[in-house]
Protein backbone atom coordinates (compact mmCIF):
# COMPACT_ATOMS: atom_id res chain seq x y z
CA UNK A 1 0.00 0.00 0.00
CA UNK A 2 1.29 3.41 -0.93
CA UNK A 3 1.84 5.99 1.76
CA UNK A 4 2.87 9.57 2.30
CA UNK A 5 6.53 8.63 1.76
CA UNK A 6 5.73 7.84 -1.88
CA UNK A 7 4.70 11.47 -2.44
CA UNK A 8 7.94 12.83 -0.98
CA UNK A 9 10.15 11.68 -3.87
CA UNK A 10 11.89 13.74 -6.54
CA UNK A 11 13.93 12.92 -9.66
CA UNK A 12 16.51 14.88 -11.68
CA UNK A 13 16.48 18.68 -11.60
CA UNK A 14 13.50 18.58 -9.27
CA UNK A 15 15.65 16.69 -6.73
CA UNK A 16 18.60 19.05 -7.16
CA UNK A 17 16.32 21.98 -6.29
CA UNK A 18 15.61 20.36 -2.89
CA UNK A 19 18.92 20.85 -1.00
CA UNK A 20 17.44 19.65 2.31
CA UNK A 21 16.70 16.18 0.92
CA UNK A 22 19.12 13.26 0.91
CA UNK A 23 20.27 11.98 -2.49
CA UNK A 24 20.01 8.23 -2.99
CA UNK A 25 21.23 6.12 -5.88
CA UNK A 26 19.32 2.85 -6.53
CA UNK A 27 21.93 1.72 -9.08
CA UNK A 28 25.65 1.37 -8.37
CA UNK A 29 28.17 0.19 -10.94
CA UNK A 30 25.33 -0.84 -13.26
CA UNK A 31 23.64 -3.07 -10.66
CA UNK A 32 20.31 -2.31 -8.98
CA UNK A 33 21.03 -2.37 -5.25
CA UNK A 34 17.76 -0.92 -3.94
CA UNK A 35 14.78 -2.44 -5.74
CA UNK A 36 12.20 -0.54 -3.66
CA UNK A 37 13.77 2.78 -4.63
CA UNK A 38 14.09 1.63 -8.25
CA UNK A 39 10.39 0.75 -8.30
CA UNK A 40 9.48 4.21 -6.99
CA UNK A 41 11.75 5.76 -9.63
CA UNK A 42 10.11 3.78 -12.44
CA UNK A 43 6.62 4.66 -11.21
CA UNK A 44 7.53 8.36 -11.27
CA UNK A 45 8.98 8.04 -14.78
CA UNK A 46 6.00 6.12 -16.18
CA UNK A 47 3.18 8.11 -14.59
CA UNK A 48 4.57 11.62 -14.13
CA UNK A 49 7.05 12.09 -16.98
CA UNK A 50 5.77 9.73 -19.69
CA UNK A 51 2.14 10.14 -18.59
CA UNK A 52 1.53 6.54 -19.61
CA UNK A 53 -0.94 4.02 -18.27
CA UNK A 54 0.77 0.62 -17.84
CA UNK A 55 -2.52 -1.09 -18.71
CA UNK A 56 -2.30 0.49 -22.17
CA UNK A 57 1.42 -0.07 -22.86
CA UNK A 58 3.89 -2.92 -22.55
CA UNK A 59 7.16 -2.27 -20.73
CA UNK A 60 10.26 -4.43 -20.92
CA UNK A 61 13.24 -3.56 -18.74
CA UNK A 62 16.53 -5.22 -19.59
CA UNK A 63 20.11 -4.74 -18.55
Amino acid sequence: MKGVDDLDFFIGDEAIDKPTYATKWPIRHGIVEDWDLMERFMEQVIFKYLRAEPEDHYFLLVS
